[in-house]
């Protein structure tokens, strides 16, 4: 679990094995890692990385997923991406681990493979992946085939309440049915079942909170703040997507004063139909 030690063992180990390497005349490709068995390890991991070229925690093979890498983003011309640890992360993304598989998740419909220097040497080195979010009808075909396979059933207002609630999340979508399936032990799944049992999405909440403070309904905006800190939201998250959320009203405001219909603001928005109703009434 300390840094300092590891880092002398490694240069110990590199020193031994580059001679040997010079004795037979011979170069060969290797790696100098650690095995990390106790939490005081597991708490140093990002330290240890440092030092240390991987860290087995019980298999010779990895699978590493990072989620929202908002840095993958176009970056303009001439600009470095000012984010701790982001050289280490473009110097192993050029040179990878043959034994770790790293997923990088970005929520966008294009990757700057060419601007940004992380796609750049992803594109080199490995690959990018374009994957659509599943839309309702596969959502609604998944829901029918899972429910079929244990002889249940759904209201058809307890559906729709549930896609609304998990969006486009999948492996959430899966999480939540089981659990309301179960919950109906054989009967059918109910819409009271759904508000009970499958919490809101965050940006759904902050929506609602921005609709109760422009009904001034100040006790009900506290409520729902609530329960987001309950969830453990931070407030500089919640003023971002508050921000987020009075902009879009903003938005349906100025379509409807056109006079466009629901479904076309929907559209034009690329947002949720039952979100502009609620704003337009």
């Amino acid at each position: 679990g300390r840094v300092i030690q590891l880092g002398d063992e490694v240069r110990v180990v590199v020193k031994a094995v580059e001679g040997e390497m010079a004795n037979h005349e011979k170069k060969l490709p290797y790696h100098v890692g650690t095995m990390i068995e106790v939490p005081r390890g597991a708490l140093q991991a990002g330290n240890l990385a440092k030092e240390a070229e991987f860290l087995p925690l019980g298999t010779d093979k990895k699978a590493i997923i990072a989620d929202n890498c908002a840095f993958l983003a176009k970056t303009p011309r001439g600009k470095k991406i000012d984010l701790e640890g982001i050289e280490e992360l473009e110097a192993y993304c050029q040179n990878p681990a043959p034994y770790t598989d790293l997923y990088l998740i970005y929520y966008e419909e294009k990757v700057d493979a060419k601007g940004n220097p992380i796609a750049a040497a992803i594109s080199k080195t490995g690959k990018i992946i374009s994957m659509k979010a599943p839309d309702e009808a596969f959502m609604r075909k998944q829901m029918k085939a899972f429910l079929d396979r244990r002889g249940g059933s759904i209201d058809e207002d307890a559906a729709k309440e549930l896609l609304l609630r998990v969006g486009d999340n999948y492996a959430r979508f899966g999480n939540e049915l089981k659990k309301l399936s179960i919950y109906a032990n054989g009967e059918p799944i109910r819409l009271e079942a759904v508000k009970k049992l499958v919490a809101r999405k965050v940006e759904d909440n902050v929506f609602l909170i921005s609709e109760a403070l422009l009904a001034d309904n100040v006790s009900r905006a506290f409520s729902l703040y609530y329960d987001l800190k309950t969830g453990g939201m931070d407030e500089v998250g919640l003023i971002g997507l508050l921000s987020t959320s009075f902009r879009f009203l903003d938005m349906v405001a100025y379509l409807d004063g056109l006079g466009k219909s629901k479904s076309q603001i929907s559209q034009e928005l690329s947002a949720n139909e039952w979100r502009v109703g609620i704003t337009m009434r």
